[in-house]
């Protein structure tokens, strides 16, 4: 791409509507990559006491920030000793209205019979399939809305993670723009609230 081709790209980026857009992506981004509330974290002592976020408060959160979101189930398939499922999971965001996705996979292993010492097809209790599949497949709805973001349960088992923090200089813009939309509708009679006076500096 040519130097003149990537300066009219970004040009074409930072045209006033596209700035107020990503200037509010950012700010969303940087909110739903915050942590949940401490109080809402479990450990699981089966997996070395690993974090995980349960079910509930995934499904809170997404009603919460997304208003309308929908579980697709892609796959179900037994595996060797194991149900493992692929969902999308749909979500309108709130900034763009517009329907995106996320995939996510979950697997749970067969229960056997008690006293099974070895996995074999005639250990496997009757109803297994039946116990693993609905949990395999809320571990995949888990594991999709943790790529959305950490106030979902993302990165929670990682030691070093990067601060997620607002880009300053598109906020910057996007004040400026705003502040100068509104000196603008002043100057054709507009009237500013004492909100929009203080924090534009009228």
């Amino acid at each position: 791409m040519s130097k003149e081709l990537v300066k009219q790209t970004i040009s074409a980026l930072y045209k006033e509507d596209a700035v107020l857009e990503l200037a509010n992506l950012d700010v969303f981004n940087t909110l739903i990559n915050q942590k949940p509330p401490q109080k809402w974290i479990k450990k699981n002592p089966y997996a070395n006491n690993s974090l995980y976020l349960p079910i509930d408060k995934v499904e809170f959160l997404l009603r919460k920030i997304y208003k309308r979101y929908r579980v697709e189930v892609l796959t179900v398939q037994q595996m060797f000793n194991a149900v493992q499922v692929t969902v999308r999971l749909h979500y309108l965001h709130p900034v763009t209205n517009e329907w995106d996705w996320m995939d996510g996979t979950g697997a749970k292993s067969l229960q056997l019979k008690k006293g099974s010492t070895s996995f074999d097809f005639s250990n496997i209790n009757t109803n297994a399939v039946d116990m693993a599949t609905p949990i395999a497949t809320t571990m995949a709805m888990k594991n999709a809305a943790s790529k959305l973001g950490r106030i979902f349960g993302g990165d929670m088992n990682r030691n070093e993670i990067m601060e997620i923090v607002q880009d300053e200089t598109l906020q910057e813009k996007k004040f400026n723009i705003e502040r100068e939309r509104i000196m603008s509708a002043i100057e054709n009679g507009y009237e500013p609230t004492e909100e929009e006076r203080e924090k534009y500096g009228l």
